[in-house]
């Protein structure tokens, strides 16, 4: 940002900064646009401001709210120099500790907004930080915490990489579904960095969760062990296909249908026998569910 008085008159950003908690979503949409395309004309106080409005709408319940600040963060930060993303990194960490637990979720957010920016030294500086908010006594901040190391898994050695997995298997058994759920998109996005073979253990805490005590919990275990499968081993392969086949009995109907539906989804994957042996517990299941949600869930993905 500039260091010289703005040439941007204080009226206009006011008015603009004004316009991004508007009613109208496009309303909003042409502020934010507005802003990001003069922000690298701002002073260092109307970037603040702007920088504290984001924060606001970083961690608003409405969803779509939220993603807007995140859309500024990264479109501004895109304009940032390297030294003025590290003032601004380091300035955001040392409100981790924060007492308002909406100001800690606020900074780790805005770190997965800006992730794209950081440089390998900068993420390595973060990891420890926000790996200690995985115990943060808020569930939204630990999940928050789990969200940044997302964001940042892609540039950590293998050393940070070992130490986050057993960082995040524990948050597995978190007391908060949310966390539990967070922590198993973790898992999956690991995956995608790591080699066919490698998989052990991710797959090995992850297929306990499908038989975790909330549902949610279980269909995200179930959707993302299947969109590992192309890097599993075949003992691992198989493994999976007895795990959630077992699930075609789960006391839940929502669980036993998308069970089924992640299994249709990998038919092509299967040998011969576990391809006869999935049609036949399918078949079974389908005649025995008298649940009309199942069968309704179930009709949907066949016509998709």
């Amino acid at each position: 940002m500039k260091d010289h008085p703005s040439p941007i008159k204080q009226e206009l950003v006011d008015a603009l900064f004004k316009k991004l908690d508007d009613s109208s979503q496009e309303v909003r949409f042409a502020a934010q646009q507005s802003i990001e395309a003069i922000a690298w004309q701002m002073n260092e106080e109307q970037f603040l401001t702007l920088i504290i409005q984001v924060m606001v709408k970083l961690t608003s319940q409405d969803r779509q709210v939220s993603l807007e600040g995140r859309e500024i963060l990264a479109a501004v930060a895109n304009k940032m120099k390297a030294s003025q993303v590290e003032e601004f990194v380091t300035s955001m960490s040392e409100k981790l500790e924060d007492p308002n637990q909406e100001v800690r979720e606020a900074v780790l957010l805005g770190f997965v907004a800006i992730a794209n920016q950081m440089n390998e030294e900068l993420v390595i500086r973060l990891i420890a930080p926000v790996t200690k908010k995985l115990d943060d006594l808020d569930p939204d901040v630990r999940q928050s915490a789990l969200r940044s190391l997302i964001a940042m898994v892609s540039r950590m050695d293998k050393v940070q990489f070992g130490a986050l997995i057993t960082s995040v298997t524990a948050k597995l058994n978190d007391p908060n579904v949310g966390v539990r759920k967070a922590a198993l998109d973790n898992f999956a996005e690991m995956a995608s960095q790591m080699k066919k073979g490698e998989l052990a253990p991710l797959i090995v805490p992850m297929t306990a969760k499908l038989d975790d005590e909330d549902p949610k919990v279980r269909v995200k275990a179930l959707e993302n062990l299947t969109e590992m499968t192309s890097k599993m081993d075949e003992e691992q392969f198989a493994s999976l296909i007895a795990s959630v086949s077992a699930k075609f009995g789960d006391e839940d109907w929502w669980v036993r249908s998308r069970a089924m539906s992640s299994l249709t989804y990998i038919t092509s994957q299967m040998n011969e026998g576990q391809f006869s042996a999935f049609i036949s517990k399918a078949i079974t299941a389908l005649e025995n569910d008298e649940s009309a949600g199942f069968h309704r869930v179930i009709l949907i993905d066949r016509k998709s």
